[in-house]
């Protein structure tokens, strides 16, 4: 029996054993908090990018696309003056070191852990892991060193990547959101194209996300965020865009991703630029990150106010009488303000993880019926739905203020033979609804209130493209046996499905199958090339069009 095939063998037997369950390390937990590090205007080399990761345990700074060689790390000693905390070592895994398996940093004072490398010369790197008492500056505990500049010089000292050090999310007193507008730049590049970009912040959480449509199917497209002063910007990451023409894709600080620019807060980003660049770096879609307010209640208490403003655009769903799910509820809302024209739908108190038929009927047409989307329920039984005018609108319509007076019909298809049953209905509400004069983003006279967004909070609507490191299927932050396990378990033994199947395809072939765990296998025990990019060092975006993409595990 080969090698791989005996690896192949015995982590199958882990799988088995182990029911499927990640083998988390002691360092397995996803929290703390990371910043991306960018080469800097001018910087020798232009393609190379780096991660810097704080969390309770420790401190490791990563950079990938350096050429073989040793990169000091420097970082604020807390007067502004940068001081060297450890050599990121590049090298290629052509010898057979020996790791000891312990996390604390072993190498030596101020010499983090070399990375495991891949043995294509173009595209090395390594990381630097501080803990304890290699921890710099007198620094008790890694999140101490949250909000300090940060740079990896080469050999001469001149600056191949910088950025800074990621600080705590901020805790604000209220659940904040925006809704950011992107238009068209002029001249326009794709006259069809539209988006929007949503903020979102509750808990010492932030999220952003990006909704694309319009777009070429089959192509990635690349949203960058620049400073106020055009000084810096930073990738957010990459958008796959599915065949109909739609992408979206979601940073998310509670997954561990990079909020941009290393801010504490949705305040701090208020003001940057936004561009959505097509594969030649044209800006098909520009826009600026808006104010993020406090979020209106989703259900308003004064249900006896006559014809309330703040309800008049919407419309409840309820299940037929009889039904299964008699405790499901929805809702079904225009949105007719002055920059954002929508139809939304919601859902809530059903089952979880299950997929619903979405329906409207035309009262106008005997009766005729189009389905416009499926809603899939997350583990809280909630989902949703978002119809967005410069889309293609059911029926032919040409906004969203024509489907008024629509039936809509949520349904479950199951059984052998399959049987569909109603889980909600209702109508869509007037078009001569008042919507809120306060336009999304901007800033209201009152404290407290703005215009909300009418999903539930972290929810991202189906498939969304988001950072990962490729082969790491438990979100560790490592590539490992227990990834590999993961995978098999899934595959095999009726294990959970990978929170981000992209990550679990670690040869990018656009399946996740047999060959996944055995590419694992073979980098971390045999010496073969490591998993594709964005690699094992720096979370990325899937840089390959393919039908794979990470879910939302909420």
């Amino acid at each position: 029996m080969s090698r791989v095939a005996t690896l192949l063998f015995v982590a199958l037997g882990l799988s088995l054993l182990t029911g499927g369950l990640p083998l988390l390390s002691d360092e397995g937990e996803v929290g703390g908090r990371s910043a991306m590090l960018t080469a800097p205007e001018g910087a020798p080399i232009p393609d190379a990018v780096g991660v810097v990761v704080l969390n309770k345990h420790h401190m490791m700074v990563c950079a990938a696309g350096l050429p073989v060689g040793d990169y000091p790390v420097l970082l604020d000693d807390g007067t502004g003056t940068l001081a060297a905390i450890g050599t990121i070592v590049v090298k290629l895994d052509d010898d057979e070191d020996e790791d000891d398996g312990d996390d604390d940093g072993d190498d030596g004072e101020g010499e983090g852990a070399d990375a495991e490398m891949s043995d294509d010369p173009e595209a090395p790197g390594g990381c630097l892991k501080l803990t304890g008492d290699q921890l710099p500056f007198g620094a008790t505990s890694p999140l101490d060193l949250g909000g300090r500049s940060i740079a990896v010089n080469d050999a001469a000292g001149v600056t191949v990547l910088a950025g800074t050090t990621p600080v705590s999310i901020v805790h604000e007193p209220e659940p904040m959101n925006g809704r950011c507008a992107l238009a068209l730049p002029e001249p326009p590049v794709d006259e069809d194209a539209a988006g929007v970009l949503k903020l979102e912040s509750a808990e010492g959480r932030i999220v952003i996300k990006v909704n694309l449509q319009n777009l070429e199917p089959g192509k990635v497209y690349e949203v960058v965020l620049s400073t106020p002063d055009g000084t810096a910007s930073e990738s957010l990451g990459m958008v796959t865009i599915n065949a109909g023409g739609n992408g979206q894709f979601k940073v998310d600080s509670a997954m561990g991703d990079a909020i941009p620019f290393g801010v504490g807060s949705l305040a701090e980003l208020e003001g940057y630029g936004v561009a959505v660049k097509d594969e030649a770096g044209a800006a098909v879609l520009v826009g600026t990150i808006c104010k993020a307010q406090v979020r209106l209640p989703d259900d308003d208490d004064d249900d006896d106010d006559d014809d309330d403003d703040e309800n008049d655009c919407e419309s409840t769903l309820a299940p037929p009488e009889g039904a299964a799910d008699a405790d499901a509820t929805g809702k079904v809302e225009l949105e007719l303000g002055e920059t954002e024209q929508a139809l939304e739908i919601s859902i809530r108190n059903l089952d979880a993880g299950v997929t619903y038929d979405v329906a409207l009927t035309d009262p106008a047409e005997g009766g005729a019926t189009e389905a416009i989307g499926q809603i899939t329920t997350n583990v809280k039984g909630r989902g949703g739905l978002e119809i967005e005018a410069g889309g293609t609108l059911p029926f032919g319509k040409a906004t969203v203020a024509e489907l008024a007076g629509f039936a809509v019909a949520v349904t479950l298809t199951s059984g052998e033979p399959a049987t569909t049953v109603v889980v909600l209905a209702g109508v869509v509400p007037p078009a001569d609804c008042v919507e809120d004069d306060v336009e999304d983003g901007e800033e209201t006279d009152g404290e407290g209130t703005g215009a909300a967004i009418e999903e539930p909070m972290f929810l991202m609507i189906g498939s969304f493209d988001a950072p990962f490191l490729r082969g790491d299927v438990n979100r560790d932050t490592e590539v490992d046996l227990s990834d590999a396990v993961g995978v098999l378990s899934f595959l095999f033994s009726g294990g959970a499905r990978p929170y981000c199947l992209d990550a679990a395809d670690a040869n990018d072939d656009g399946i996740v199958d047999i060959s996944d765990p055995i590419k694992v296998l073979t980098y971390l025990f045999v010496g073969g090339d490591g998993p594709k990019a964005p690699g094992v060092l720096v979370p990325g975006s899937d840089a390959t069009a393919d039908v794979l993409y990470c879910e939302d595990p909420q």
